[in-house]
Formats: structure tokens, C-alpha cells, sequence
């Protein structure tokens, strides 16, 4: 039975890992995004983009962040994505997600709740590939009900 299992989710997982070629229609302004340097001696071209559904959301709504590994022009699937943003007190115990990229993009939810209003909240998002690290940065600024 772990047998037939194990060849499902291979199945599962090698039907998941293609994505389209474009980037999504949701991907931001060039202002947001920031491509990431070459991994040295790669002949590959890579750049990751970040970006959030609501750059500027009430307090109690929920912020998604998104972000993509891009290879050649192509969506890299099938890898993890870290995000980290700060506590919302200020203290120094970041929240942290970890998303499985897949369909173009990984994503994580944020509940703005807590977050002083025009304060501007960092997400920084990281993403490991081919023994390579590539970061990139959005946020959100909460604003008042």
C-alpha cells in the first residue's frame, strides 16, 4: 500500500510542477519588483519578484503575499518560498511562512490586525534553488477602518 501510494503523489507532484510561461496579469509595477543578480558562473538568467494583493489594507483585513522564481523567462516550480515580516509590537520574534511554489507563484496570508496605521510592514521573501539563495522584499503600509 506505501508503494502504490508513494507512485500517486509522484504522479500528483510531476503533474503540478509546469507553469505557464507568462508572468501572471497580477504581477506589479516595475517599482515593486526587484530581479535578483545571477547566480555566478550560470549561464541561466533568474529573477524573483514579490508583490501584495493590498499594499494598503484596513486593520482586520487579510494581505497576500505572492512571490515567483523566474528562470529564462520560465516559472520555476516545485521549490519552497520563505517569507518573513516583523512582530507587530515592534518585539524581535519575526512571523514566518513557508509556501510550496507552485502554478507560477508561492503565496502566504497576512492578518493585519495589530499593525500601527501608515507604519510601513516589510515582508522579505527567500527562495533557495541549485545550492543558490535569491531574496527579494515587498510590504504593506495598514491604514486606519
Amino acid at each position: 500500500m506505501k508503494i502504490i501510494s508513494l507512485i500517486f503523489l509522484a504522479f500528483l507532484f510531476m503533474g503540478c510542477t509546469a507553469a505557464p510561461t507568462s508572468l501572471p496579469e497580477i504581477t506589479p509595477a516595475a517599482s515593486t519588483q526587484q530581479p535578483a543578480v545571477d547566480a555566478p558562473g550560470s549561464e541561466d538568467n533568474y529573477e524573483i519578484y514579490a508583490w501584495v494583493d493590498r499594499p494598503e489594507p484596513k486593520l482586520d483585513e487579510i494581505v497576500t503575499v505572492s512571490g515567483s522564481l523566474v528562470r529564462n523567462g520560465e516559472h520555476v516550480g516545485g521549490i519552497g518560498m520563505w517569507m518573513f515580516w516583523p512582530a507587530e509590537d515592534g518585539g524581535p520574534v519575526a512571523h514566518e511562512c513557508v509556501s510550496y511554489m507552485m502554478y507560477q507563484r508561492g503565496i502566504c496570508q497576512i492578518i493585519v490586525k495589530d499593525y500601527p496605521a501608515g507604519q510601513y510592514v516589510p515582508v522579505k521573501i527567500r527562495v533557495e534553488y541549485h545550492d543558490q539563495v535569491y531574496t527579494t522584499e515587498t510590504g504593506f503600509t495598514p491604514r486606519e477602518n
